[in-house]
């Protein structure tokens, strides 16, 4: 083996678009963990937050990804855009981050790599799908989910906001209903962050 897995773990913020609070987000986030001040040879970031939006590669313009992303998530000020592509897929993954969190990790992580949460899940799950079968991932965190339906490739993807078990089912079944996905006969995966 040449490499090994040597820390984890999980950083959740919450703040508003306002300069004091990414002040104390970053203030917050260097004293409570000692991975920035470890020197990793390399670290690896998910970020894991709605808005990223999935483009076909055919359609993208290096030039229009900031008009991409906004026609789905709104003109956003004060952030830098980032796109992925996905591994065996003609597909795009073009989400932001907040300029100054780019900023910090630029500054305090001299070699790290980043990747949207879809981005992880979609490579994961086709990964480990045959062309013929038909399953589905449900990604829970706090207050949000990713739901995933793989079917002879990509079939859906989209990251739910919720505040309880009803609005999980609601979207989970709407969208099983409009991909023509039976939880009866089909394979339903669920992981994430909940009991």
């Amino acid at each position: 083996v040449t490499g090994f897995i040597r820390k984890t773990g999980k950083i959740q913020f919450s703040f508003t678009e306002k300069k004091d609070s990414y002040a104390l987000f970053f203030s917050e986030l260097q004293s409570c963990t000692d991975i920035f001040k470890s020197g990793f040879q390399q670290v690896l970031l998910t970020w894991n937050k709605t808005g990223a939006t999935l483009v076909p590669k055919s359609f993208y313009s290096e030039s229009k990804k900031e008009e991409l992303l906004g026609f789905n998530y709104g003109v956003k000020e004060n952030i830098h855009v980032i796109t992925e592509d996905i591994n065996g897929l003609d597909v795009k993954v073009i989400y932001a981050l907040p300029a100054p969190v780019k900023i910090f990790f630029d500054t305090h992580l001299s070699n790290y790599k980043i990747k949207h949460i879809s981005t992880s899940l979609i490579e994961i799950m086709m990964s480990q799908s045959t062309r013929t079968e038909m399953k589905a991932l449900i990604h829970i965190n706090p207050g949000q989910f990713n739901l995933l339906i793989i079917d002879k490739g990509l079939k859906f993807f989209n990251t739910f906001e919720f505040q309880s078990a009803e609005d999980i089912l609601y979207y989970t079944l709407f969208a099983f209903e409009q991909c023509g996905f039976d939880p009866h006969t089909h394979k339903v995966i669920l992981a994430g962050e909940a009991e």
